[in-house]
């Protein structure tokens, strides 16, 4: 078992990607969506990072599963197609070496925080809420736009030959 980070070595500037961070976090996350990897292992997996899209991803695909138990996202927990895709966009980003742009939000990779309009003002929610989600193109988070979507899908890093995730309108 290797040594904790230093928090010397934890001090990175914003918008610093840390490729072993990510690498780490991508090869967990494939195994926790093709039914490999239990909830606990991918939890335990979350590499230890100041790269924001590490926390990110991680507190997403949180809800994929329950936290009550151990188990694999197959057989009656197999992950539904739309969540699927939304979590290989998450990979792609992750492969990619694009700085995660996002302002911090909790679970932010999850469609159902849209509607700004409906969030309760507590101690600026809904403010917070609206700096979120003007800071990019949400239908393709954590890609801040289109176009980088559509570049990363162009140029995979594991992705090569394979059916492409389409952009939703």
């Amino acid at each position: 078992m290797s040594a904790p980070p230093a928090l010397s070595d934890l001090a990175k500037p914003l918008g610093t990607i840390d490729r072993t961070a990510r690498d780490a976090a991508a090869q967990s996350l494939r195994g926790l969506i093709s039914g490999k990897l239990t909830n606990d292992d991918f939890e335990d997996g979350q590499p230890i990072s100041t790269d924001p899209v590490i926390e990110a991803v991680f507190s997403s695909a949180w809800c994929f599963y329950s936290d009550m138990h151990p188990h694999k996202l197959a057989g009656r927990y197999t992950l539904h197609p739309s969540l699927r895709r939304e979590a290989l966009r998450w990979l792609l980003f992750l492969d990619g070496d694009l700085p995660y742009l996002w302002p911090e939000r909790p679970n932010p990779g999850l469609a159902d925080h849209r509607d700004v309009h409906k969030q309760v003002s507590f101690f600026g929610a809904r403010a917070r809420a609206r700096r979120f989600f003007s800071a990019g193109d949400y239908a393709v988070w954590p890609f801040v736009s289109r176009s980088d979507y559509k570049q990363a899908l162009r140029h995979p890093r594991r992705l090569g030959g394979r059916r492409r995730v389409p952009v939703s309108s």
